[in-house]
């Protein structure tokens, strides 16, 4: 039996949403924090804990192994204008619907990063609040604040001279990933 031209059709119709809807799920899929992370680093963890050096344990969203180091990410959703400096105990995001204060998170990702330096002394880490979303920050951005773009820029530039790390660093990253478990 023919095909008609109403049959045809419609079946490039299904088709080409078929391929829309799977070209909106990966370019979804493609922006989400751990996918971009996981791009521009060598290895990735995500929701782990490690020893917090007083019995406890402290917990890490994102550590990735980088050419700079180890790099941990608190990511923080953001819309609005963020009103925060290093000293301010309470940060003030104003949209045009709303105020809402949230305490400064700078003290948890020192934490954080103070927790992850005695696990590998020999390896430099850093910490980042990386914000996404549709904000800007008023004045200077607080100490170790970043928004996620600029982040990933930076440690996308990092690659362009290649992605060799020295066999000490690879160890260390190792030992680093036994001393963790999953949140």
């Amino acid at each position: 039996m023919p095909l008609s031209a109403v049959g045809i059709g419609l079946g490039l119709g299904v088709l080409l949403l078929t391929i829309l809807l799977w070209w909106l799920v990966f370019r979804r899929r493609a922006a989400l924090p751990r996918n971009r992370l996981r791009k521009v680093s060598i290895d990735l963890l995500q929701d782990v804990l490690i020893s917090d050096g007083d019995g406890g344990q402290i917990h890490l969203e994102y550590a990735a192994f980088c050419l700079r180091g180890i790099v941990l990410v608190n990511i923080k959703q953001l819309e609005g204008t963020l009103f925060a400096s290093d000293a301010m105990n309470e940060w003030a995001i104003i949209s045009p619907q709303r105020r809402t204060a949230i305490l400064n998170p700078q003290g948890g990702l020192y934490d954080r990063t103070a927790a992850a330096r005695r696990l590998v002394s020999d390896m430099p880490v850093y910490g980042y609040i990386a914000f996404t979303g549709n904000f800007e920050i008023s004045k200077d951005a607080p100490s170790h604040v970043i928004a996620m773009d600029a982040l990933i820029a930076e440690l996308q530039g990092e690659q362009q001279g290649g992605t060799e790390v020295s066999p000490a660093w690879a160890a260390i990253w190792a030992e680093f990933k036994q001393a963790t478990s999953q949140a």
